[in-house]
């Protein structure tokens, strides 16, 4: 169905954050012509997704362009998790976004935009962060934490789920299968993409399409950043080394 949108959500304990992004998922402007299909895939055995998706079902009742599909995968693998959501979709248009984030009201629309613009196969946004007040300014100024993109329609920068889509139209959905190898250590998205431009897709940016992370005091500290750049640096080694 060519004006349906699959918004993949794959998710583990975070029910409040997610009740943010299914809010603000219902506030896109500009997409009256499309329909929203969301589907939120619970890496978490106990569901504790699942009253918030109840919730935001009883909220779109009498909304005929949105639906919601809940599943659970009990393996604690995030590309498993990933990979659900993709198998359920329906439809034309895949769009990635995390469970701790939320999407500016013209998210989708700018994607859509970009895309069409310059004939693109997948866009990737910008993510802008959103801190626990009790974080120093020093932190927050530091720009860690800020995932930004080029100008539109430029070549991407980073290859990442956290504000992504893909126009299934030139992709086969068969494709888009995130590698369980990097399911515990993370890099199941930069890797999927890494091949994505390796087939020859093209890959862009659209730095007009905005969400928010947040981020939590337990992440903004020197430890926790030395580990996420360790950890960056060896999944982008083993990527290379697989997709070359």
């Amino acid at each position: 169905m060519n004006n349906l949108i699959s918004v993949c959500i794959a998710t583990y304990k975070r029910p409040l954050l997610l009740e943010k992004l299914l809010v603000s998922l219902l506030n896109q402007k500009n997409i009256d012509e499309f329909n929203l299909e969301i589907i939120v895939v619970d890496n978490d055995p106990n569901r504790t997704a699942e009253p918030v998706i109840n919730k935001f079902k009883e909220l779109i009742v009498s909304n005929y362009r949105y639906s919601v599909k809940y599943d659970m995968q009990p393996e604690k693998n995030i590309a498993l998790t990933r990979n659900k959501t993709v198998e359920l979709a329906t439809g034309n248009y895949l769009y990635f976004i995390d469970d701790d984030e939320y999407a500016d009201e013209y998210c989708i629309y700018n994607h859509l935009k970009v895309m069409k613009e310059f004939d693109a196969d997948v866009t990737f946004g910008n993510v802008f962060p959103y801190f626990d007040n009790d974080v120093s300014e020093v932190i927050k100024s530091a720009y860690l934490f800020y995932q930004l993109n080029n100008i539109d329609g430029k070549l991407t920068s980073f290859y990442s789920t956290s504000n992504a889509c893909i126009h299934l139209s030139g992709i086969k959905k068969t494709y888009i299968n995130f590698n369980v190898e990097f399911g515990l250590t993370g890099g199941e998205d930069v890797e999927l993409f890494s091949r994505l431009k390796k087939y020859g897709y093209k890959l862009i940016s659209a730095s007009s399409a905005r969400v928010y992370e947040n981020v939590p005091k337990t992440r903004t500290n020197i430890l926790w950043l030395f580990k996420r750049a360790f950890r960056t640096g060896n999944d982008y080694t083993r990527i290379t080394i697989k997709n070359k």
